[in-house]
């Protein structure tokens, strides 16, 4: 019983965080500012190629460390 409320705990965990990280990966201009588009005055906010490409690679690296901490905690 307790086997199975640990990989259930994991997957309610993880697979949701995942899937956020996967989106993020997808759409990195769409994400970059979330979270401080209030600190702008401006609407139209265009993050810079750079930001674009940093939030891609770091949606990717924690991903791959998501990955291997899942596998590790059901295993």
């Amino acid at each position: 019983m307790l086997r199975f409320a640990n990989i259930f705990i994991s997957v309610m965990v993880y697979i949701p965080i995942i899937c956020v990280l996967v989106y993020i990966a997808i759409n990195p201009r769409d994400t970059a500012l979330w979270g401080k588009r209030w600190q702008f005055k401006n609407e139209n906010l265009e993050p810079s190629d750079e930001a674009v490409k940093l939030t891609r690679i770091m949606s990717i690296i924690m991903i791959i460390i998501g990955i291997i901490a899942f596998i590790k905690t059901i295993s």
